[in-house]
């Protein structure tokens, strides 16, 4: 080893020098202090590598098409982030997919914040009509913003139903309660107070149903059950009284139309005495047709001019057939005229008289009834009772 103050030379493990005394350790701890020094510079060296690396990377990545696409979304510059994407994304499938779950994530956020309660729905429905604008996976914007506009009329609805309950008006309240929906967090109270108003309006209203039967206002009591049914759809107590009194009301309106039938028939100004089919020759039809003779009375203290009377034919086994007049169209219902009849008060007419058919009716039975009539004083008189008797026979096998 050689000293390095005078250069002479020493044994490898001399610690002085043997010619001066100079210590040989010293430059050896020199050494030792530039090794140290050149580490801490390697190291000051790599970071500020490394700080440069990351920031050339950050800003490359801030410069990709997808982030000025997320940029012009954020800055609301809607128009912008559509050209970028048509441009430069739409035809790239990594950066497309970027881009979709960039605008899925923020419609996650809006719909969230909306759940929450963090944001209002004008709010919430504002954001996601911009992001539509956007026309990236419009679909699921659409989607998302029904969803929204659906809890928000679950909301509307839960408050307006807990506001009518507040009011004791429970039959509005339970449709509003029927609409909350499950995605609605005051579902199960909606339920609930359903559940409860129900409860309460069925007692009620059962209640009600029941006393217009007891008075026999069964139309009424069937009203009510209509209602209550649009409210509480088949529910079996309720179903089953609208069965029972819909069958006493049908019951009511028999007996009542045939006790007004039984009292316009007695009050008729002018009835039917008899009505069948007369032959006037077996051999010359054409010449001496059969006819509908009808037999009439007139009732009042006043003198019939003029009269209608209807007619319903029926074969040999009692089946309705349509009458043909002799030179007249087919019809199940005959409409015989006759003008001039001159019928006294109290007196009757029709015997020798009668309207032609044609050859041959197969008529065996004939039904008649008087509609109309005009008295000499001017006056007409239309007959109650025909339309009864149309609705119980017209187009109905005879009654045995």
């Amino acid at each position: 080893m050689d000293c390095p103050k005078c250069g002479g030379l020493n044994s490898e493990s001399s610690k002085f020098c043997n010619h001066c005394g100079q210590s040989l350790l010293e430059p050896v701890q020199e050494n030792a202090k530039m090794d140290g020094s050149s580490k801490k510079i390697g190291w000051i060296a790599g970071g500020i590598l490394l700080v440069c690396a990351a920031v050339f990377l950050m800003i490359m990545l801030l410069n990709t098409d997808v982030a000025k696409f997320k940029r012009a979304i954020n800055d609301g510059s809607y128009k912008e982030a559509v050209g970028i994407y048509e441009d430069k994304i739409m035809e790239k499938p990594d950066d497309k997919k970027k881009a979709e779950d960039f605008i899925q994530n923020e419609i996650d956020k809006i719909v969230a914040s909306f759940k929450e309660k963090k944001t209002d729905y004008e709010t919430a429905n504002s954001e996601l009509e911009a992001l539509k604008s956007a026309k990236v996976i419009s679909g699921k914007v659409s989607e998302a913003s029904s969803a929204v506009t659906r809890l928000n009329d679950s909301r509307t609805a839960y408050a307006k139903g807990a506001a009518f309950l507040n009011e004791k008006n429970i039959k509005a309240a339970i449709p509003e309660f029927k609409k909350v929906i499950q995605e609605d967090a005051d579902y199960n109270a909606a339920q609930e107070s359903m559940k409860n108003s129900i409860q309460t309006y069925k007692e009620a209203i059962l209640k009600e149903i029941d006393e217009s039967a007891q008075s026999n206002d069964f139309a009424k009591a069937i009203t009510m059950i209509g209602e209550s049914l649009s409210l509480i759809p088949d529910d079996p107590e309720i179903s089953a009284k609208k069965a029972v009194y819909e069958k006493a009301n049908e019951e009511k309106k028999a007996a009542e139309r045939k006790e007004k039938l039984e009292d316009a028939k007695k009050k008729q100004e002018v009835t039917v005495e008899s009505s069948t089919i007369i032959a006037q020759s077996s051999e010359y039809k054409t010449l001496y047709p059969d006819m509908i003779q009808v037999h009439v009375r007139n009732n009042t203290e006043k003198t019939v001019k003029n009269i209608k009377v209807a007619s319903l034919g029926y074969d040999g086994n009692g089946l309705p057939i349509k009458i043909k007049s002799q030179f007249g169209s087919a019809d199940s219902e005959f409409k015989g005229i006759a003008e001039n009849v001159n019928i006294i008060p109290n007196a009757t007419y029709g015997k020798g008289k009668g309207w032609s058919l044609d050859d041959p009716h197969g008529i065996k039975t004939v039904l008649s009834c008087v509609s109309e009539v005009e008295y000499y004083d001017g006056s007409k008189w239309m007959n109650p009772y025909y339309e009864y008797w149309l609705e119980e026979y017209k187009e109905k096998p005879l009654k045995q």
